[in-house]
């Protein structure tokens, strides 16, 4: 888990909708992971141990040029501090689930951060929905690819220009061996 401080948005109250887009932007880049782990395939890996639950509910058969829609139940110890995403209450929460669909295993943490293409925000703290994936070709595939929990501290609208904004993130790592047929 990574605590730390955020460098200050300004928030533009007359259009909330992109400096919750600059968030998103910005606050990735100031946290990375850490932790490596040894990779297993099919298996769920938390960068960092804590109560968390995590279930990619995804089929583990498919059909080509099929489309499938899949998402990931998750339950996190960030809930304590909100029960919502993407909304401004003093606490201010981002999930999403950054991720790859290709014919690989990537068994680097690292590697695998740098690789996602894809990217599917929550909008519920308990699922998060992926985006559809048609896979174009038969074989063995793997959808990969990490949550990452974030969590901002204090009303962002009270504080000046100079002041950091407090903030932890978590990551979990999350592998499925798909085959397409």
């Amino acid at each position: 888990m990574k605590i730390g401080k955020i460098p200050y948005v300004q928030l533009n109250e007359e259009d909330k909708m992109k400096t919750k887009i600059i968030l998103l932007l910005i606050i990735p880049l100031v946290f990375s992971c850490e932790n490596k782990h040894a990779v297993k395939n099919s298996e769920i890996y938390r960068a960092n141990v804590h109560q968390a639950r995590q279930e990619l509910i995804f089929p583990d058969t498919i059909y080509i040029d099929s489309i499938y829609i899949g998402h990931i139940n998750y339950i996190d110890e960030f809930d304590k501090y909100t029960k919502t995403v993407n909304e401004e209450s003093g606490v201010y929460r981002l999930i999403d689930f950054n991720y790859v669909f290709n014919d690989y295993l990537i068994t680097d943490d690292s590697k695998l951060e740098k690789m996602v293409n894809e990217r599917s925000p929550a909008f519920n703290v308990h699922k998060i929905e992926l985006k559809p994936i048609q896979p174009k070709k038969k074989g063995v595939m793997y959808l990969q690819g990490f949550i990452k929990d974030l969590v901002v501290f204090d009303t962002i609208k009270n504080i000046s220009y100079d002041e950091p904004i407090d903030g932890i993130e978590q990551k979990y790592f999350i592998r499925k061996k798909v085959v397409v047929r």
